[in-house]
């Protein structure tokens, strides 16, 4: 657990560093003049990486820890107006027989967990900008939320790899997500991100013992924008 901590501590240290450095890099006066300049020109202008995610189409990738162990998402958004996006979310989550924030068991002595159990969400969303014009430049914080199914696989212990695979049961059920993050510039059209989000996942039978797998995921991953 204090090496989670740890790793959490110091990832988080890096994350605000890097965003306070953005917001230390924002232009000069010159440098807007100059971008006035060439817009009045008739030259394009191209947007920074926040500007991008703002007004565009991103797409991205991040991984970290749920409170049921290592989780990642693929995420795809498509762009409704500025700051709305609707988006489509891919997610793995691989569960194990402890709480990596708390180190409690989560099935208990007596539990019948004889397998590995794996989640794979596909959730439908939206995603809302907030703050944008006090942050455009460097930053960008969001709300989101999403709904969609949810296959739960069972891997059951002894069977071998392969075996494993042919004796697996699975169960299907619907599940839905609340998150917050921000976004930090690193490029002309790639950000970093820091994500934390609360998924709703309850099973209508057992699957390994429990039905409930509603947990808490904090991850790190990079968007890129795409187009302009």
């Amino acid at each position: 657990m204090k090496k989670i901590a740890t790793v959490f501590g110091a990832a988080f240290l890096l994350f605000a560093s890097s965003v306070f450095a953005q917001i230390g890099a924002l232009p000069r006066p010159s440098e807007m003049v100059r971008a006035g300049a060439m817009q009045a020109s008739g030259q394009h202008h191209p947007l920074n990486a926040i500007q991008a995610m703002h007004k565009g189409n991103f797409f991205g990738f991040t991984g970290g820890v749920t409170s049921f162990g290592p989780g990642s998402h693929f995420s795809k958004s498509w762009l409704q107006r500025d700051g709305l996006h609707t988006q489509l979310n891919a997610q793995f989550i691989s569960v194990q027989d402890e709480n990596p924030y708390t180190g409690n068991s989560l099935y208990g002595p007596n539990s019948s967990y004889t397998g590995n159990v794996m989640l794979l969400p596909i959730f439908f969303g939206v995603r809302r900008d907030l703050a944008y014009e006090q942050f455009k430049e460097a930053a960008l914080p969001y709300l989101e939320a999403g709904v969609g199914p949810v296959l739960g696989f069972n891997f059951p212990y002894g069977r071998g790899f392969f075996g494993q695979f042919s004796h697996a049961t699975t169960a299907l059920t619907a599940g839905a997500f609340i998150g917050t993050g921000m976004d930090y510039s690193m490029g002309p059209k790639t950000v970093g991100t820091l994500n934390v989000r609360y998924n709703f996942i309850r099973f209508p039978g057992e699957l390994a013992g429990r039905n409930d797998y509603s947990n808490l995921s904090i991850s790190f991953g990079v968007f890129r924008a795409l187009g302009r």
